[in-house]
């Protein structure tokens, strides 16, 4: 009886959030595509879009005490010059100029570029997101995205981190 209960949980946990993996290939997709934008405006006013959408993604909740969404995003290869994307090819961070983002957001990406001082380690990400939010580490969904899929490294990358606890606690 426990496991005929117990994996529709794991099942509708899978299922349900097919909103991430859309996300993503989404912001991938684009990013394949402006390869060749010399001026990084296609790709900034796409990226600028994203994140908004992508950062209110979730209801507010007051049970997790945080509706952080977007916990953090890169797109690579780093396009030099473009105001869109840091050296390290991450997305998530707020300008002086910018209206896009929510204050807790952003204070957030900004304290989360602390942590990785070499190369990226998206483990080290989700257990720092998870102490600082209050979170479970195992309800923050990591999703990357390689172009071509069988290279390594990728030519064109793509790595998000969402918090997905909200969907995680009403399963």
């Amino acid at each position: 009886m426990s496991i005929v209960t117990f994996l529709p949980m794991i099942i509708s946990y899978e299922s349900q959030n097919f909103v991430i993996s859309e996300l993503v290939d989404l912001i991938h997709g684009n990013n394949i595509a402006s390869l060749n934008d010399a001026v990084c405006d296609y790709m900034g006013d796409f990226v600028r879009s994203w994140l908004f959408t992508a950062e209110s993604m979730q209801p507010d909740s007051k049970i997790l005490r945080t509706n952080i969404h977007l916990l953090w995003a890169r797109v690579l290869p780093y396009r030099d010059g473009c105001d869109w994307q840091m050296p390290d090819g991450v997305i998530t961070f707020c300008s002086s100029n910018s209206s896009l983002s929510s204050v807790d957001s952003c204070q957030l990406w900004q304290e989360s570029s602390q942590v990785n001082t070499g190369p990226i380690d998206l483990d080290n990400l989700k257990r720092y997101f998870s102490k600082e939010l209050g979170i479970r580490e195992g309800g923050i969904r990591t999703v990357t995205r390689c172009f071509p899929v069988a290279t390594n490294p990728c030519g064109v990358q793509t790595d998000v981190l969402f918090n997905d606890n909200f969907t995680v606690s009403f399963t």
